[in-house]
């Protein structure tokens, strides 16, 4: 094999510093899955025809090292080929499985005392559940306990750290962030992941209970009826067993150091509000049948801000609607939405589905259906004259530039012909020191984007999409489907089907700015569209370093714009290639 005559020397890619259900499905589908390659003779192959090796993919040096950096974030970027490491985390999709999944991401659980806890005066049912309500409140008070009046006035603006239409000054963004660094989020994901234990043996009972209410040591207990009932008052437990029923508000998850807990067992539901968000708290809906409505103009529908937030919906084909901050969403902490089973709607503007912000780690698992996720709509980007929105969504990580790296963001869907729908940023993105990451498990998909999105990295992050099977379809203008932006990486992973890649620029498996972008496609009869020369395995040289662009086919019968036969290598700009496989070694002239 011919070195690639545009590579005169091998260029050093140690970068230096620069400057600014579910259970059943996903067992099904590890058995489906394409097994795993142990030595990657493909990658091998497409880096030598540049004079690189796997080891020159590693970014390494950055100058980001807050302490909001998560460790992950890290060994992604210093390992881009361990991008598939990360699966198994979401291969089982339940509340308590997530955050043991994600609990050594936060650092160690050390363990305290024990939290005394009296016997409740309640109906022998609910002793168990309102038992481990009144533990989970006493860690909490352990871990907010040394916070000021002060710390808890400034906490209540905490959300504008990430508010477009909020202009902070860099000390009130650093107040801030400060006090967030405080919060024991590992001390928090424990409680949570003890209460939600009790909570599923209380499930499991279906307990007879008689409405009524109960004030408790943990605070007030509200037993509901068989018909619909109208909670608009707060209460530390609801519980209802049935009818069509409407939740106006959770004001006591919004109370620092609080903990709000819902189970509806059936009908079809409206949610109105901040449900399942835990604000310098716990806050956790449990809705187990029925089309729901969950509604917002503000934050919430799973979102842990400074505290755990857990929605999880178990049946049903639901419809969420949130404006920022939401439907998974994580901020100095861990929020969670769980949709298990029904064709479901995901509408949102900005950070929403599957987002973690500085400190935070936010998760949307959708277990099975077809479903629709949109966001955007609302907050315009200063690029193409404001005539395009942010999205900031559905696996992504948002860091606060350049104060605060971002967290790790995540979007699961085990099945179903989904459709997905992002502006700016999104479908696996990260920003600044984060991690952004969009999982399909199967089905026939569609992703749509403008910019920043389908496998990007910007500034020091990570972005990657994972699609496990299915004939899929990728559309977007530019900067994308595998495209690491600054000492970032981007991965577009697809392992079955027969796909349709569509990009105008900077696309396609492309390195820019010392990035690394890589398309990896396994198997099935792709078609490749593209109208720069920058796209299709591009990298170009920047602050004398290379950045390597990969895109890879693996098999099939392939189209691409401007390559040429099958099992043909094409280098493209100064440090891309682009690898359809088998590779044929074809002499000059033949």
């Amino acid at each position: 094999m011919r070195a690639n005559p545009i590579a005169k020397k091998k260029p050093s890619m140690r970068y230096k510093s620069a400057p600014i259900l579910i259970c059943l499905v996903a067992a099904a589908l590890s058995c489906a899955r394409p097994p795993p390659i142990a030595h990657d003779e493909v990658l091998v192959t497409a880096l030598a025809s540049i004079a690189l090796t796997p080891a020159d993919l590693a970014i390494s040096g950055d100058t980001l090292a807050d302490a909001d950096r998560f460790d992950k974030v890290k060994k992604l970027l210093e390992n881009p080929q361990d991008a598939m490491d990360i699966l198994p985390a979401f291969d089982t999709l339940t509340a308590g499985a997530l955050l043991g999944a994600i609990a050594p991401w936060l650092g160690p659980d050390l363990p305290g005392s024990p939290v005394a806890s009296p016997e409740p005066e309640v109906p022998e049912p609910l002793q168990a559940l309102v038992r481990s309500l009144m533990i989970c409140q006493g860690r909490l008070a352990r871990v907010y306990g040394s916070f000021s009046a002060e710390d808890r006035r400034r906490f209540a603006s905490f959300i504008h750290l990430v508010h477009p239409g909020v202009a902070l000054t860099e000390t009130a963004s650093d107040s801030l962030i400060a006090i967030g660094r405080r919060i024991d989020r590992a001390e928090l994901v424990a409680a949570t992941r003890a209460l939600l234990t009790e909570v599923d043996t209380f499930v499991a009972s279906v307990p007879a209970l008689i409405p009524g209410t109960y004030d408790t040591p943990a605070g007030r207990v509200v037993i509901g009826g068989i018909g619909p009932d109208d909670y608009a008052s707060p209460a530390a437990l609801i519980i209802d067993p049935g009818g069509d029923d409407r939740y106006a508000c959770f004001p006591d998850s919004l109370r620092w150091g609080s903990l709000s807990l819902v189970i509806d067992f059936s009908g079809d539901d409206t949610y109105e509000g901040p449900s399942g968000c835990g604000f310098g708290g716990v806050g956790i809906v449990i809705d187990l049948a029925g089309e729901d409505r969950y509604a917002g103009t503000g934050t919430g529908q799973g979102a842990g801000i400074g505290g755990v937030g857990g929605l999880v919906d178990r049946a049903g084909a639901d419809a969420y609607t949130v404006d920022l901050g939401g439907q998974g969403f994580g901020l100095y902490g861990v929020g969670l939405l769980i949709d298990e089973t029904g064709d479901d709607h995901y509408f949102g503007a900005l950070l929403v589905q599957g987002v973690g912000a500085p400190g935070g780690i936010g998760i949307l698992a959708d277990g099975a259906g077809s479903d629709t996720y949109f966001a955007g709509g609302k907050y315009a980007d200063f690029r193409e004259n404001g005539h395009v929105f942010q999205s900031m969504a559905q696996g992504f990580g948002y860091g606060v530039r350049p104060l605060a790296s971002g967290g790790m963001g995540f979007l699961v869907d085990a099945g179903g012909d989904d459709r997905y729908e992002v502006g700016y940023f999104g479908q696996g993105a990260g920003f600044w020191g984060s991690a952004g990451v969009l999982i399909d498990r199967r089905g026939h998909d569609s992703y749509l984007s403008r910019r920043y999105a389908q496998g990007c990295g910007v500034h020091v992050a990570v972005g990657i999409l994972v699609d496990e099977m299915g004939n899929d379809r990728y559309d977007i203008w530019g900067v994308g489907q595998g495209c690491g932006h600054d000492l970032a990486l981007g991965r577009l992973i697809d392992r079955a089907g027969n796909d349709a890649y569509r990009a105008t620029w900077l696309a396609q498996g492309v390195g820019n700015a010392n990035g690394v972008g890589w398309l990896d496609d396994a198997q099935g009869n792709d078609r490749y569209e593209a109208e720069g020369a920058d796209c299709q395995g591009y990298g170009n040289p920047a602050r004398d370093f290379g950045s390597p662009g990969l895109l890879i086919d693996r098999g099939g019968l392939d189209q691409y714009r401007g390559a040429a036969e099958k099992g043909a290598i094409r280098p493209a700009g100064s440090y891309g290639v682009a690898l359809d496989w088998p590779f044929i070694d074809r002499e000059p002239g033949r």
